[in-house]
């Protein structure tokens, strides 16, 4: 039998006060600890929103005035940039002046001047390809990519590619960033090109060269842009464009290349001022395809290979051309021509009883009389009936005695000449592919493209996307044009894209012809980034254009005017050192004081919307740091302002939380000693 007062009921309610207590005491000493009202929003109660509120002004705050911080590296890294463009831009005008105030004409002088100018180029191109924890600042939005690529190596190599005469560099802002790459017509055919050596086909008037397109790709192309040919069978190579025509399908290109001309009353000048008039020389003649001028033995033998010559007082060869080799008697110019390419073939010429003697040791065939292969060039076809052993077509390999006898790439049989029924057509250049008697086997295929089979090699010359046009098939839907939609790895086989009938090769009527050619043709250009701009945010309500990149005319301008005085070496037509060419002195000049300074319209160099400067750009990098300046100064006032609010929110009132401390230590002191005194209590005290 207990002798306690106390029950189980009193006993737990007397621990419920107790553990009320501790859980004060320990929520205080947490908040004492942490010197915050609460640990979550539900502690705060109904100042949760607001509080929430000014966290996240504060969080967007910080994060605008980080990105600020980045940007501010960015813009200060184009600054220093920018700068040293600036100096090098005033060192090259500086030296371009003084060049163009003594205008000395000697070796040494216009070397440094040109030497000054490369420098330069290779400052501009490290400038503007600076890199800032792995971004181009001058790429546009392709910051991963290396903005500007010149193409420099030495001044040599710039000169060798721009000698300022078959390759001129580009002198309007269009021409120069002329930016385009095709390799198929508007209808995705890659058989699309027709090149020609001469567009009037006339060998006897001078000529111009041609690039044609089955679809009008060219419409665009800027004249005295240049061009990159790749993926041809023989004019890869870059050119100059002379002009557009055609409604856009056709490109003709600076054009060096002689007209056959005899006994020509004509003029030789060199660039290191060499003359040689019809008095010096005779029987002075030009041929077009050996490309070479002949004179007597010895007369020409002041010109050395690399001279630049001037003709003049000719009928047809009027014009600036660059040695290639000069035997003393023979200079072999440096020529710029298209090769026929992609066309159907075309009869040049004929000549009948020519009693040609054809000579297998040297692929040798010669006439009796005449010079019945004058109209040839290399490349060409020559087609021979008459003959005993010879009747065959054959590839001129070159042209000799002025058309008396060629050369040609394949074999041909001894033969003395045969009589007065020997016969000779020449023609252009044969088409991609022409097939004649392969027994085409036509399959059409349950599943997948329908395909045509020959013997391996056949189709070989074959690409995907060309069209191919067949005929002389028993069946008449396959005497059709097809596209091509693959070839087998040995060129046996194709696959069309268009539904064919299946047939069997019946004999040796059937043919295949692919006429244009296929190829790329692609604009030689400096900037590899983009001309995107892009914003950057400052504030919720503020922002800026970032739009600096490697093709602003500020940069644009300086690099064309380095690269028109680097061209064309000393002694040559393009050389710095010609009368003709003095104007790029000042046109250089005008360029860079444009490039530097606000744009003057009266400037003759001025292009209407392309107005920026170096000044100008240093003006906008200036003003947006101190933007960013300003913008996080506010930014920086504001966070301390909502830290403060945050802080009367969620911080204890120090002294506050300590009394209330020490006040529940106390009560939880006493609460102990009373129950312990209540625990003691029992019926044998109260009856004693």
């Amino acid at each position: 039998m207990s002798t306690r007062i106390g029950t189980y009921a009193s006993q737990q309610t007397l621990n419920n006060y107790l553990r009320n207590v501790q859980k004060r005491i320990i929520d205080t000493q947490v908040q004492l600890t942490s010197e915050k009202i609460s640990q979550d929003y539900i502690g705060i109660g109904s100042d949760t929103q607001r509080l929430v509120g000014y966290e996240v002004d504060t969080q967007l705050l910080t994060n605008f005035k980080r990105g600020n911080d980045i940007q501010k590296i960015y813009l200060q890294s184009t600054s220093a940039a920018v700068e040293g463009i600036e100096k090098t831009i005033s060192e090259f005008r500086k030296t371009l002046t003084s060049f163009n105030t003594q205008t000395p004409t000697n070796e040494q002088s216009i070397k440094t001047l040109q030497e000054n100018a490369f420098r330069s180029l290779q400052s501009m191109q490290s400038y503007l390809n600076t890199e800032v924890n792995g971004r181009y600042l001058f790429a546009g939005n392709r910051t991963n990519v290396a903005p500007v690529d010149l193409g420099l190596t030495n001044l040599t190599d710039f000169q060798t590619k721009y000698d300022g005469v078959n390759l001129t560099y580009p002198t309007s802002r269009t021409s120069h960033l002329e930016d385009f790459n095709v390799s198929q017509d508007g209808n995705a055919r890659t058989n699309w090109l027709t090149f020609r050596q001469d567009a009037d086909g006339n060998t006897t008037t001078s000529g111009t060269s041609t690039i044609t397109a089955t679809t009008a790709q060219f419409s665009n192309v800027e004249v005295g842009s240049i061009i990159n040919v790749t993926g041809t069978a023989n004019n890869n190579g870059r050119y100059e464009v002379a002009a557009v025509s055609g409604g856009g399908t056709t490109i003709e290109i600076v054009t060096k290349m002689l007209t056959t001309e005899s006994n020509a009353a004509a003029t030789l000048k060199t660039g290191k001022g060499l003359t040689i008039t019809p008095a010096d020389v005779t029987n002075l003649s030009f041929n077009r395809s050996a490309g070479t001028i002949t004179a007597a033995t010895g007369s020409l033998s002041g010109i050395t290979v690399g001279d630049s010559i001037t003709v003049s007082g000719s009928a047809q060869n009027n014009g600036t051309y660059i040695v290639e080799s000069n035997t003393g008697s023979v200079i072999k110019i440096k020529e710029v021509k298209l090769t026929d390419e992609g066309t159907t073939a075309q009869t040049v010429s004929t000549a009948t009883a020519q009693d040609f003697t054809f000579t297998n040791a040297t692929s040798t065939i010669a006439a009796g009389a005449g010079t019945p292969f004058s109209s040839a060039q290399p490349g060409m076809k020559v087609t021979f009936t008459g003959t005993t052993s010879n009747n065959a077509t054959y590839t001129v390999a070159s042209v000799l005695g002025g058309g008396s006898s060629i050369t040609v790439v394949e074999s041909v049989t001894t033969e003395a000449p045969a009589g007065s029924n020997d016969t000779v057509t020449i023609t252009t250049a044969t088409p991609t592919l022409d097939l004649v008697a392969k027994n085409f086997n036509f399959t059409n295929n349950a599943s997948g493209f329908d395909t045509i089979a020959a013997a391996a090699g056949t189709f070989s010359a074959a690409k995907a996307g060309m069209t191919i046009t067949f005929g002389g098939m028993a069946n008449a839907g396959n005497n059709a044009t097809f596209t091509i939609a693959s070839v087998s790895a040995d060129g046996s086989t194709i696959s069309v894209k268009e539904t064919l009938t299946t047939e069997v090769g019946a004999g040796n009527d059937d043919t295949a012809i692919i006429n244009q050619a296929d190829g790329t043709i692609q604009s030689e250009y400096y900037y590899k980034g983009d001309a995107f701009t892009r914003s950057h945010r400052l504030s919720e309500t503020r922002d800026f254009t970032i739009d600096l990149n490697a093709i602003d005319p500020a940069f644009e301008k300086a690099i064309r005017a380095m690269s028109i005085i680097a061209q064309g070496k000393y002694g040559t037509a393009g050389g710095l050192d010609q009368t003709a060419n003095q104007s790029r002195i000042s046109d250089a000049l005008n360029l860079a004081n444009l490039s530097l300074s606000f744009n003057d319209p009266a400037n003759p160099q001025y292009e209407v919307g392309q107005t920026n400067s170096i000044e100008q750009s240093l003006i906008t990098l200036g003003y947006q740091q101190s933007l960013i300046e300003t913008v996080n100064t506010e930014h920086t006032r504001l966070i301390g302002f909502f830290d403060a609010r945050v802080a009367e929110l969620e911080n204890i009132d120090l002294l506050d939380v300590t009394t209330r401390l020490l006040d529940d230590q106390r009560a939880l002191e006493a609460s102990y000693r009373a129950m312990a005194n209540i625990r003691s209590l029992s019926l044998h005290n109260f009856i004693n």
